[in-house]
């Protein structure tokens, strides 16, 4: 398929003005691909004047009979010339029987007529050779080639487009029908094209019309692009579809999160003995059904992610991070287990700046799959730590994950990083799990625009390093964990709130049963008056008349959600210092920020631990 533009068309000028090359060069500075060429004869034959654009200066010469010989050669030229003849004396010039679409301009006229005359002619000679181009081999030309007279009349199509004259498109008008109503949109000023898209049977083709202002004729340009648009409809069905991924996704995270939180609270609710003193065989059958719901918890985490990640739609909430926080929050995580396995575990910080940017969630959970594999396949009594310093790069981290495990093999430095693959051996193959976690590990790293690599293969001991850009600290606090359910609390003293006076009464905005019920029990176990509101509506009116000590409001209820009705309560004044809670089971810092945006005085995922919520309420209510 040709295209005009981009052909280059020769000016020929006739005049023997001493500044003709000059002059017409700055009339033809703004048209591209052009070349000039100045003579002072007349042409010997009247079928160049076919070949580019002829511009003809008669009065230029001196000699008269050089004048009319011109002005002949004007009366004579070939139909379809492109050629402008400029005369200074219009007035006395004959009424000469001119070719058609002769342009006849007066020297005095402006600068600006006579270049848009001649842009108009350059136009003309680049339609022509377009056109020429294409029909030079019709037969060999896969495309739709035609050119139609403005008045509707087909002149001229190619064996490509004869076969589609015919066909029909989807409300049964013929193609040459739908092509001769589009020329309605080429006005007589346009000297530009305009284009279509129509589509016959199971093809689409566009076309181009290119309006020829010197002869009238319009060329018309096709070419298939089924392929192209099929293209473009799946990409659009692929992007709609992860749109879907990506809400089924949201729901399922909810959906599995909830009857798990059901389950993990129902044990907790039993273990501080909400429904009585339990035996030993008892405590240890309930410790099994909640370690089993953690460990499914996690799994089901690990899956959202890796399936958020294949789909490209996991996305990162950057906060500036104390550098020291994150590493203390990490290390109280994995303590416990790590102390069940009798590993001494240690943290040092040798880096000399405190902050740093990166996604609080991502962060923590890259550092816990590290020392959680670290811990997890490390013999007991072994050893494994957390080193942070400055990267060998500037300006950027360096987190250190070592162990004195059995380490990995050079053969498995790069498929341990895969998803559900796990490094062969004894050891590991005994050791459950479904091999995500560095796969998810890694990708985040990258994220951050950073790398997660091996450092040290083939044993003993192994040691994986996170290096990442510190970025750009705004001018803000440090993330804090502590306010959140992000940090998994050490151990501490049985909570005695019963002495807290400060919170008596409970309100709990829970629209599941199940949730309500068994935090309702371990609640009240410990002393405290607990009401319940089914929707964020009812949480408003119940704030405003039996003024709660405490509010413990889910996000995602009916009519009214848990971040509307937080905003709701904050406007009366005397609701301003009633501690909230944000519980949910979309956990996230998205989601926590716009609980904190809302009003909410703390965030807490579900499923959490007792002992967090107990110290979360300490908290916000001092």
């Amino acid at each position: 398929m040709f295209k005009s533009n981009h052909l280059q068309t020769l000016i020929h000028i006739v005049d023997a003005s001493p500044n003709a090359h000059d002059q017409w060069v700055q009339r033809c500075v703004s048209l591209n691909t052009v070349h000039i060429e100045i003579h002072a004869d007349i042409p010997t034959k009247m079928d160049v004047f076919n070949q580019g654009v002829w511009i003809l200066a008669p009065d230029s010469f001196n000699a008269s009979p050089m004048v009319d010989a011109l002005l002949t050669v004007a009366q004579t030229a070939p139909d379809g010339a492109r050629l402008m003849v400029v005369r200074n004396k219009p007035d006395t010039t004959p009424q000469l029987d001119a070719a058609p679409g002769v342009l006849w301009i007066d020297a005095h006229e402006s600068e600006r007529a006579i270049i848009r005359s001649l842009h108009s002619l350059v136009q003309a000679d680049r339609s022509h050779q377009a056109l020429a181009a294409a029909l030079q081999f019709p037969a060999e030309n896969p495309n739709p080639v035609l050119c139609i007279e403005v008045t509707g009349e087909l002149l001229y199509a190619n064996p490509a487009a004869s076969s589609l004259l015919d066909e029909k498109d989807e409300d049964g008008v013929a193609l040459f029908q739908r092509l001769q109503a589009q020329l309605s949109h080429l006005g007589e000023e346009d000297a530009g094209a305009t284009s279509c898209v129509i589509s016959l049977n199971e093809a689409s083709y566009g076309f181009r019309f290119e309006a020829d202002g010197h002869t009238g004729r319009i060329n018309v340009y096709g070419i298939d692009i089924t392929e192209t648009l099929n293209a473009e409809r799946k990409r659009m069905a692929m992007e709609k579809q992860s749109r879907n991924k990506d809400a089924f996704l949201a729901a399922m995270s909810h959906e599995l999160r909830t009857p798990l939180n059901a389950v993990l609270s129902c044990t907790e609710a039993m273990r501080e003995g909400a429904y009585g003193t339990m035996n030993l065989e008892q405590l240890e059958a309930v410790q099994t059904i909640r370690e089993s719901g953690k460990h499914l918890l996690c799994l089901i985490t690990d899956i959202l992610d890796i399936s958020k990640i294949e789909a490209g739609r996991l996305e990162l909430s950057p906060a500036t991070l104390g550098v020291q926080a994150v590493c203390e929050s990490v290390m109280e995580m994995v303590k416990v287990p790590a102390a069940d396995r009798n590993i001494d575990l240690t943290l040092s910080n040798e880096a000399d700046f405190s902050t740093f940017r990166g996604d609080p969630l991502r962060m923590k959970q890259i550092l816990l799959n590290l020392l959680g594999n670290a811990i997890k396949f490390t013999p007991e009594h072994g050893k494994a730590g957390l080193i942070v310093s400055e990267g060998d790069a500037p300006n950027t981290i360096e987190f250190r994950v070592w162990d004195t495990g059995p380490g990995v093999g050079s053969t498995h430095a790069e498929t341990i990083f895969k998803p559900f693959v796990q490094a062969d051996g004894d050891y590991s193959a005994s050791q459950p799990g479904t091999g995500l976690g560095l796969a998810i590990a890694r990708h985040l790293a990258r994220l951050h625009e950073g790398e997660l690599s091996l450092d040290r293969l083939d044993g003993p001991g192994a040691e994986f390093i996170v290096t990442m850009p510190i970025g750009e600290t705004r001018d803000e606090p440090a993330f804090d964990f502590r306010s959140t359910g992000s940090w998994n609390l050490p151990p501490a003293e049985e909570p005695e709130p019963c002495e807290q006076k400060e919170i008596e009464t409970v309100l709990i905005a829970e629209d599941t049963d199940s949730n309500y019920q068994h935090l309702h029990a371990m609640l009240v176990s410990l002393g405290y008056t607990v009401d319940r509101a089914v929707n964020g509506q009812e949480a408003i009116n119940m704030c405003a008349t039996m003024r709660p000590d405490l509010v413990l409001m889910d996000l995602d209820m009916p009519y009214v959600n848990g971040i509307d009705a937080i905003r709701e309560i904050r406007q009366d004044e005397q609701n301003d210092d009633v501690p909230i809670i944000a519980v949910t089971a979309m956990s996230g810092v998205a989601e926590e920020q716009a609980c904190m945006h809302a009003g909410a005085n703390g965030f807490l995922a579900k499923p959490y631990p007792l002992r967090d919520l107990m110290m979360l309420m300490k908290q916000v209510s001092a």
